[in-house]
Formats: C-alpha cells, sequence, structure tokens
C-alpha cells in the first residue's frame, strides 16, 4: 500500500534477547473471521498488533512481527520478530525489532521503526546475531531494501529542496522558493517539495555508492525500492511536478543495480505505484488509479504490453504466487462498499475467484497478504482502525491444492462456495427447534421457515444461541464456475440473525428453500462486526447534546473565537434490537484549519466523554 506523506514514530528499543518461548493467549479484540469461512485458521491471539506475515522458503514457518497491547493509538519501545509453525503452533520469539526479510537461510530486520535503525541478520531459530549497519534513514517497508543474495543493502535518503507546492481552491498551483503565509480559507493543498539520493552499499557497509540523485518525490516523501529476482534491475518511484497535478502523480521507473540505464516505465497522470516482480524476472504486476479507485496492471520490465487485470475496484494489496501463474489480492467496490474482499485470479486476470468476503466499513480494515511457497495457502494479517490489535490467518487456496501425485487440481464443478452450504440427505430432520416464527408472516411464509428449521446444518448453526427471525423474501442469484459452466437460483430465503448476548455482533444466514423438493439447498452466511447504524435525534436532543458540548471547557478552549460550524449530532442504533446504543457525537468543524472535532456527549450524565480530532478534505466536509 502507497501512503501519501511520510511521518515518524518515535519509539525505544531493549537489548536483542535470546529465543524464549512466548505464548500468546489472552482474548482478542477483533472479531474472529474463522465463521466466515471452513478454509480459514486463525494463527495469533495476542491482545496487541500480530503483523506481516513472511514463509520460510519451505512454507513450514511463518514470520511475523508481534506487538504487545499498550493502548489505541500508541507505540511502546517492544517490538518482536516472532516464528510460529504454519499451523500456529510453537511460536517463539527471535529478537526484538521489525519487517524481517527472508532471504535463502537467513531473516534480515531492522532493529526499529524509526531513524537512526540498525540493520541486523540472523538464522532462522534465532541464532547467531549480527548488525550490519546503522543508516541515518527513515525506516519503511522497502527503505533500505535488502538484494535477493542478501549481499546488497538499497535505501535512499530524502531531502527538502526549499520549495513549496501550493493549490489553490480554484485548482490552479504555484511554486514558491520559500514556505508561503497565505490564508487556509483560500488553499487546498501545500507540499515541501522533496527530493531524495538513492544508494547501494554492500551488507557489511562497504563500498556505498550513489546511483540515482535528485529523485523527485513530492508525491509521498518515499520510494519503493524493489530488486529484480536476479539481483540486477531496481524498480523505484518518482512523481513528477507539473501544473496540473504536482502532488498527486506516481510513475514507476526502473535502472541497473548500479544506476544505469534509469527508464520510466509508467506515465498514467495520478497514480502508479507499488511495483512487485514476477518470480522470473519477466513481468511486473502494480497498482494503477486515483484515491477511489485502484486496479491491478501488469507490463514487460520494459514498460511494454500493459494489461488491466482488475476493473471497478479499490485494490489494497496483492501478491505473486511463487510460480508466477497467479495473483492473489484484496480490494473492495468503491460503488458498493459493504465489504472487503480476498481474490486469486490468473496472471492475465481470468478466472477470478472469491476466497472471502468480510462485511466491514472496507476503508476501515485492511489485510496485507503473503502467498505460501506450494500456492496451497494465503497468510494475512487483520487490522481494522480504532482497534487495538491485529490477527494473522491463513485461508486455504483450493484451485492451487495438489493431488497425491503432486498434479495442481482445481476444484470440481460441484464444489461450493465458501460461503453456502449446500443440501446433502443426512442434513434432514424432523426436529424442530423452539424458535419463534414471527405472526406477521402468510402461511406459505411459515411453511418455508419450518422447513428451513428442519433442515440439520441450520439446527447445528442456531442451536443454543440468540436467535432473530426477520422475514422471508425471494433471493435471486448466480455464478460461472472457471470452466464457463454458469448456475442460477431464485428462491425463497429465510432471513436469521444469530447474535451474541447482547446483539452487539451478528451471523446473517439465509436459508434458500425448495418447495417443490421440501427442503433446503443451501445456506448463505454474512456476518455483521457491529450491526449499527446513524439514527436521527430529537430537536431537543440535538440542543442538549449541543449544550453539553459547547458548554465543556476542553471544547470551549479549541473553538472559542474562531470560525466553525456544526456539521452534525447523531446517536446510533442496533438495527437488530431497535435499541440505542450510542454514542452521541457532536461534529464541530473549523474552517481556518480544516480540522474537525468529535465530541462525544453523554446525555444520561450531562458530560463530554471524549474529545477527538482529524484533518478533514473539503470534500469530506460536504458529504
Amino acid at each position: 500500500m502507497f501512503a501519501i506523506s511520510a511521518g515518524v514514530i518515535v519509539t525505544a528499543l531493549v537489548v536483542l534477547p535470546s529465543p524464549v518461548k512466548h505464548a500468546i493467549t489472552p482474548e482478542p479484540q477483533l472479531e474472529d473471521l474463522t465463521n466466515l469461512s471452513e478454509n480459514i485458521t486463525r494463527l495469533t491471539t495476542n491482545p496487541g498488533p500480530d503483523k506481516n506475515p513472511v514463509w520460510s522458503a519451505d512454507g513450514k514457518k511463518i514470520f511475523f512481527v508481534s506487538m504487545p497491547d499498550i493502548g489505541l493509538g500508541r507505540y511502546g519501545p517492544e517490538c518482536y520478530i516472532c516464528v510460529m509453525d504454519a499451523d500456529g503452533s510453537n511460536l517463539t520469539r527471535l529478537a526484538n525489532g521489525t519487517n524481517p526479510v527472508m532471504r535463502s537461510d537467513k531473516i534480515f530486520f531492522k532493529n526499529k521503526a524509526y531513524a537512526p535503525i540498525d540493520v541486523w541478520v540472523m538464522n532462522t531459530d534465532g541464532s547467531d546475531k549480527k548488525k550490519l549497519i546503522s543508516l541515518n534513514v527513515t525506516p519503511l517497508d522497502s527503505n533500505p531494501t535488502i538484494s535477493p543474495d542478501g549481499e546488497k543493502i538499497c535505501y535512499f535518503t530524502p531531502h527538502s529542496t526549499g520549495y513549496y507546492w501550493l493549490k489553490w481552491k480554484n485548482e490552479t498551483w504555484t511554486r514558491f522558493d520559500h514556505e508561503p503565509r497565505v490564508n487556509r480559507r483560500n488553499i487546498d493543498i501545500l507540499a515541501r517539495e522533496t527530493h531524495a539520493n538513492i544508494f547501494v552499499m554492500d551488507a557489511n557497509g562497504g563500498d556505498k555508492t550513489k546511483i540515482a540523485s535528485d529523485i523527485d518525490l513530492t508525491c509521498s516523501g518515499y520510494s519503493d525500492l524493489i530488486w529484480s529476482p536476479n539481483g540486477k534491475k531496481i524498480l523505484f518511484q518518482t512523481s513528477t511536478p507539473s501544473g496540473n497535478n504536482p502532488t498527486t502523480n506516481f510513475d514507476i521507473m526502473i535502472m541497473d543495480a548500479d544506476g544505469g540505464n534509469q527508464k520510466r516505465l509508467t506515465d498514467y497522470p495520478e497514480y502508479d505505484t507499488s511495483p512487485k516482480w514476477s518470480s522470473d524476472g519477466k513481468n511486473i504486476a502494480y497498482m494503477s488509479g486515483n484515491l477511489s479507485n485502484f486496479d491491478i496492471w501488469t507490463m514487460n520490465p520494459d514498460g511494454g504490453d500493459k494489461k488491466q487485470l482488475t476493473t471497478g475496484a479499490l485494490v489494497t494489496d496483492f501478491d505473486w504466487s511463487l510460480d508466477g501463474s497467479k495473483i492473489a489480492y484484496n480490494s473492495w467496490l468503491t460503488n458498493d462498499p459493504k465489504a472487503k474482499e480476498i481474490r486469486i485470479m490468473d496472471a492475465d486476470g481470468s478466472n477470478k475467484e472469491l476466497l472471502l468476503s468480510v462485511p466491514c466499513n472496507p476503508s476501515r480494515v485492511g489485510m496485507g497478504l503473503a502467498w505460501s511457497p506450494d500456492g496451497s495457502k494465503i497468510a494475512f494479517d487483520y487490522y481494522m482502525i480504532d482497534v487495538v490489535n491485529s490477527a494473522i490467518y491463513v485461508i486455504d487456496v483450493p484451485a492451487m491444492a495438489a493431488d497425491e501425485g503432486g498434479e495442481i487440481k482445481r476444484p470440481t464443478e460441484t464444489s461450493p462456495r465458501t460461503s453456502e452450504v449446500y443440501q446433502t440427505p443426512d442434513n434432514l430432520t424432523e426436529e424442530s427447534l423452539a424458535i419463534k416464527i414471527p405472526d406477521q408472516l402468510t402461511e406459505e411464509e411459515k411453511l418455508i421457515v419450518q422447513i428451513a428449521l428442519k433442515n440439520r446444518t441450520v439446527q447445528e448453526m442456531l442451536r443454543g444461541k440468540e436467535i432473530k427471525i426477520s422475514s422471508v423474501n425471494m433471493v435471486s442469484g448466480g455464478e460461472t464456475d472457471e470452466y464457463g459452466k454458469e448456475s442460477s437460483y431464485d428462491l425463497p430465503g429465510v432471513q436469521i440473525y444469530i447474535g451474541n448476548k447482547d446483539w452487539t455482533s451478528i451471523i446473517e444466514i439465509i436459508p434458500l428453500v425448495d418447495l417443490k423438493e421440501r427442503k433446503v439447498v443451501r445456506i448463505l452466511k454474512n456476518t455483521f462486526i457491529k450491526p449499527t447504524l446513524p439514527v436521527a435525534l430529537t430537536e431537543n436532543e440535538k440542543s442538549d447534546a449541543l449544550k453539553i458540548a459547547l458548554d465543556d471547557p476542553q471544547v470551549k478552549e479549541k473553538i472559542v473565537g474562531r470560525d466553525y460550524e456544526i456539521i452534525t449530532v447523531m446517536d446510533f442504533e442496533n438495527w437488530v434490537t431497535g435499541k440505542r446504543v450510542g454514542p452521541t457525537q457532536v461534529l464541530i468543524y473549523m474552517n481556518e484549519t480544516g480540522i474537525a472535532y468529535s465530541v462525544t456527549v453523554n446525555l444520561t450524565e450531562n458530560k463530554v466523554i471524549k474529545v477527538g480530532e482529524q484533518i478533514w478534505l473539503e470534500e469530506q466536509k460536504r458529504k
């Protein structure tokens, strides 16, 4: 994923320890994804963040970064490189550090996430740790980066040119040789012009060579540095200031490992970013688009034969399979943002297949993908904004599973999708669960519910749970498998909600019933982590909430004497139970600074609970 601006996180580091067994067992804060598919395994349950999974060369181990839980939005001194078996067992801490990279039988890593950093190397069991070099650089995933043979280090050092780019409200741009003092009401963007030099050195710190100078990084402040599989080429990013769009343009470039033969590979006027080589070095996949739509493209190393592989989605991460035949990616549809999805496709963009759909606000959920060496699994970290922890999962890839002879087989034509359960003869039962059928249903609809509730699989899903039958509706759908065979259905479905005790999270199942055969033919399944929606307040409630917010001393200090406006006053309700769940929020926008204050109010206790703030773009305010 790319970043619009670079940042520095300040932490501290303790001495590298010897490997110790480390059990991570406290209750997680994130909703467990294993109920979305039988093909998912959760590997970590750390109450803090677990991230950046990296497979060992034989696919038997997964290395990752683990941090303790010290509170939302806070960063502590502890950051560990850990390893576990591919099933999540035998978890072991190896060292203090971050950003592990596998090179042959060695693990390279950085000792901390802020400058200056030390680059270390160790064996895969944590033994024989060695400090290679100290660098006064901003550490990112690809800065510094290690050559495929582990012998070279490439990194960049950014610097300011002293110039600034300013975008006015009328969409025009001006370049200044100093930082301008302007009224924030008249501008949209003020960006410092940033350039960088790129260096290569031996892994032990010797033979340091500048291979590129004054690379324009005004757009982001950073550049991916991606070695080719044979170590002879390096991909990097640059931006090209222009009168039209000087701060929202990324292009991908290539050069020899010694800096020669620099060439621009892309020229899309907005974002071309996150390039990744296929394992044979014959193709480069990358993301291209804008902030509302990112698609995956491929090209040759000379920039030719560009092909668009996805359409109409916002792709946030992708990874090649080791044999280069497939690409895994996660994305969400920008015109229907209800879920974050993991999909796979052939390297030419054909045979797209959905592996996992996570119902959520996709703009708040992240997943980083790592394909196993044999192509049978994909490891991913799953995290959410405003949730303390993140977890690592693996999901099976049926289309890449091998038979006993080692031959790769595709799923059979009768293989069900992971989100559906098909009717089988032993799923029928005469048992009836004591579940209230809504009185408002028609007699035919009640019959459909009764058929659904006699299905053994449905009963196993519902037994001992909090249940609410919502409605009976016709459900239409269809799909085309990888062989081009189409199937469709148009059947009555029973909408059933399965909740926890307080209905703060729910699973929705929809058994589809064939009335003629008097049986359930498949079961659709969705998960809602937080079934809440904004709800309108009465005028009295709005008035009370505003008075409490504006009378609060902390809020007064921020807004008195300044130009502000009230954007909204809202509350939230659980749309299953219909109960108000809060919290009441007052959103205040500061016209001079572009800061929006979110004031959380307790109407019952007549007080402000919390005041949060964020930078808003003009279009966010209009929404």
